[in-house]
């Protein structure tokens, strides 16, 4: 996504989102300032560490210098480490934990005192009681593999008194081995349809045989079920509260937010990147904006060529897309009015073409002839 000239305009719209990550955050942590309820260092380590004791916990690590172990050997699992290196990692984790307890303390502070009448929260339950309805679910286990010998193999084992949990770390090719095969409580239609099936006639406490998917061969263990049911107000009393509450808190925060976001003086010193959200709010004006940056000679970009084609065809586009609206089926003649709204339309077409068609072919010159 991020090779060549095209790659060039999906960075940008990276940047302009980690641009507005930004500001969320200085907002956050400028409002906890004025307020004092600044997280200290030692908070946001005390909140790292118990996440983190529980995140080794569920990779099946009893230490950091395990896990440290597990890490340099490569044995962590991509879609946990996200490619990053230990260090990465760990910096990563600190900062999304910081971030998300800041957010915590000031949704708590803006939220201010939430006490609901009990005919307040009655009327959020009747108008949400289907949400609460559960569904007919299943919480199971699996040990996957891409053979039919070795899923029998390990269904004997099994029958003879083997561990579910470790067959399922040594052997399994799901994610879910890092948790002994734990897939935790699903519903009918979220699994492929035989796992489901073999996953729901499977009494609780027993291991179904082996279970041909698109996927591999799967052996399942059913550790709970729960019939399908629908509360009344007295049996969800206590989530109602908690959901009421933390709705109306998420609202009050978000009415702070956007005034605050409305209020807030922010200037991008990065010309490029103005630019860029110039161009998201009206293609126009960050036309306008992406050629003073050219003739200005404001930025040094070898892509600046080409984001200016693109930007004059997708104008062309628009224009073309509102001739065939004008236009219709074509089967009715077009009253002079909207007949000369066309031609007109026509000719920006033509213009528009032609910029475009210039600046590639200037782009080319910068960049070369490769199709990147």
């Amino acid at each position: 996504f991020l090779a060549g000239a095209q790659g060039r305009m999906f960075a940008l719209g990276i940047e302009d989102e980690a641009l507005e990550l930004s500001i969320t955050r200085a907002l956050i942590r400028q409002e906890l300032e004025q307020r004092g309820e600044t997280l200290s260092d030692e908070a946001a380590e005390a909140e790292f560490q118990r996440q983190y004791q529980q995140f080794l916990a569920q990779m099946g690590h009893a230490s950091d210098q395990e896990f440290q172990e597990a890490y340099a050997a490569g044995e962590v699992p991509e879609y946990v480490t996200g490619g990053l290196t230990y260090e990465e990692f760990m910096a990563y984790a600190r900062q999304s934990v910081r971030e998300s307890y800041e957010i915590q303390a000031l949704q708590a502070v803006v939220g201010g005192a939430i006490e609901p009448t009990d005919e307040e929260l009655r009327a959020f339950f009747e108008e949400r009681e289907t949400e609460y309805a559960q569904a007919e679910r299943v919480n199971a286990s699996h040990i996957l593999v891409d053979s039919e010998e070795l899923a029998q193999e390990i269904l004997e084992e099994l029958q003879v008194g083997g561990d579910f949990a470790a067959l399922a770390t040594e052997h399994s090719a799901c994610p879910s081995s890092a948790q002994g095969g734990e897939l935790g409580w699903f519903e009918r239609g979220q699994m492929v349809e035989a796992f489901e099936a073999a996953a729901f006639a499977t009494p609780v406490g027993e291991i179904s045989g082996v279970v041909p998917t698109q996927y591999g061969f799967h052996i399942i263990k059913v550790v709970d079920y729960e019939p399908a049911q629908t509360p009344t107000y007295k049996d969800v009393a206590d989530q109602i509260l908690t959901d009421f509450t933390e709705e109306l808190r998420m609202e009050r925060f978000g009415t702070w937010y956007d005034n605050a976001r409305a209020s807030a003086e922010i200037e991008v010193v990065d010309p490029l990147l103005q630019a860029y959200r110039t161009y998201e709010t009206d293609l126009q004006q960050g036309l306008l904006a992406f050629l003073r940056l050219r003739n200005e000679s404001l930025v040094d970009e070898p892509y600046l060529e080409f984001i200016l084609g693109s930007l004059y065809e997708e104008m062309m586009q628009q224009a073309m897309a509102e001739i065939a609206r004008l236009t219709g089926e074509g089967e009715e003649p077009l009253d002079a009015e909207v007949q000369a709204q066309v031609e007109a339309l026509e000719l920006e077409v033509d213009t528009l073409r032609q910029h475009a068609v210039d600046a590639y072919e200037a782009a080319i010159e910068t960049l070369g002839s490769s199709p990147e």
